[in-house]
């Protein structure tokens, strides 16, 4: 199990800590930017950091949090190009949870649904809401916000 902790990104407060098995080191931590949820991945195998995915989910909707990673970045402990087991769940905030996977149609990239798992029968109208909120975050400028965000963070805009 792999602690991540929850930051609010312009104080850098942590806000709580929740563990999870299934994220590879890279990942370290959510963070809280103008009321998203937003999960950073850094790469750092070509000379630099750089946001390689992420997550966003609005806060008063955390039934379940959608995490967006490119096929190729995922590592065999994380299912590989094969996807996850959805019998897999963790503990958040003292409930069960859950992942599925299913390929975002247009963008052609795996899309990971993390919902509460005694709502485990509702998994198909989640799995759509969460396409459905992942296109509007492409199509509504919110990715490039998180890049533009990123940069400056790294730059020391917010050190």
């Amino acid at each position: 199990m792999k602690k991540i902790n929850l930051i609010d990104f312009k104080t850098q407060s942590p806000i709580f800590e929740f563990k999870v098995r299934f994220f590879p080191d890279d990942y370290e931590a959510l963070y809280v930017i103008d009321e998203y949820l937003v999960f950073f991945s850094y790469e750092t195998t070509k000379g630099g950091l750089f946001l390689s995915d992420q997550l966003e989910i609005p806060l008063a909707s955390l039934d379940f949090i959608l995490t967006t990673i490119p096929r190729y970045d995922l590592p065999k402990s994380l299912g590989g190009l094969g996807g996850l087991d959805n019998s897999d769940e963790t503990i958040v905030n003292g409930e069960k949870i859950f992942f599925d996977r299913v390929v975002h149609p247009h963008y052609g990239i795996e899309t990971y649904s993390i919902t509460n798992f005694n709502r485990k029968s509702h998994i198909n109208p989640v799995l759509n809401q969460s396409k459905e909120i992942f296109k509007e975050t492409m199509d509504g400028g919110l990715f490039d916000k998180l890049i533009e965000i990123n940069k400056n963070y790294h730059n020391g805009v917010y050190a």
